[in-house]
């Protein structure tokens, strides 16, 4: 049996590496939320998005095979002296999970 490492596609072939994940409760609706952050995009650094092919979702793959979703909400936060530099990216995944 081998073993497949997990990974994170935007966009096909271009890897990404989850910084952190985390569960949420919309305020306002009550539905949970996965967020995941990234603190680097390999798809913007050198324009890999304008080389490789949109997946038009994220392509989530492990051992037990493959899943796409699509994020409800992606947020860009900069930071540093100008403003101007990536702090990290935070995509907001909507969940089947009901609230109790």
């Amino acid at each position: 049996m081998t073993s497949i490492t997990p990974s994170i596609q935007f966009f096909a072939g271009v890897f990404e590496e989850l910084s952190n994940i985390s569960l949420r409760r919309e305020v306002r609706t009550g539905k949970r939320v996965v967020v995941m952050l990234f603190s680097q995009l390999q798809a913007l650094e050198r324009f890999n998005s304008f080389t490789k092919p949109s997946l038009n979702s994220l392509l989530l793959t492990d051992e037990e095979g493959e899943i796409s979703v699509t994020p409800s909400a992606t947020k860009f936060i900069f930071g540093g002296d100008e403003g101007d530099e990536l702090q990290r990216v935070e995509f907001d995944i909507l969940t089947g999970l009901k609230p109790r």
